[in-house]
């Protein structure tokens, strides 16, 4: 069903968990008139018109690759439970052989199925509050963010 656009500033993202995560990123940074729309995919941006102003930023920095989970997993670099991470995942490869095809994401999920609602997507997971906003890791999103 297509939104209506309600708002001079469209932010479209590629996915649920994109558009949950920049919802809860602008709430926290109280920065207004600015809608968070999913696209779907690179081919679907043809019908979001033929000259708007664009800015674009690509997690996970802008430089990286990567993708969400990576920009979020930097925030648990001095959080005591990334150890516990670590050691569970150098269990699973002991005990399988095989190491992570996808480990940001793992890892972002590991992380969450330590919170106290653990069956939820990592947006959603940044609605609750479970990823620290403030964190330097997310300057280049919340100067992309803001000069929007």
């Amino acid at each position: 069903m297509p939104q209506n656009i309600d708002s001079g500033v469209q932010l479209l993202v590629e996915g649920n968990d994109q558009r949950n995560f920049f919802e809860a990123f602008i709430d926290h940074l109280s920065l207004k008139n600015i809608q968070v729309r999913n696209y779907g995919g690179v081919n679907d941006l043809r019908r979001f018109g033929s000259n708007p102003a664009v800015s674009v930023f690509i997690l996970p920095d802008n430089q990286s690759e990567g993708m969400l989970e990576t920009l979020l997993c930097r925030t648990l670099a001095a959080n005591p439970l990334d150890r516990c991470i670590d050691d569970f995942f150098e269990c699973v490869k002991s005990s399988t052989g095989e190491s992570l095809r996808r480990p940001d994401k793992a890892r972002a999920h590991a992380y969450i199925a330590t919170q106290c609602d653990p069956h939820v997507s990592v947006g959603v997971a940044t609605q609750r509050g479970y990823w620290h906003l403030d964190h330097t890791v997310f300057d280049g999103v919340r100067n992309f963010l803001r000069s929007l």
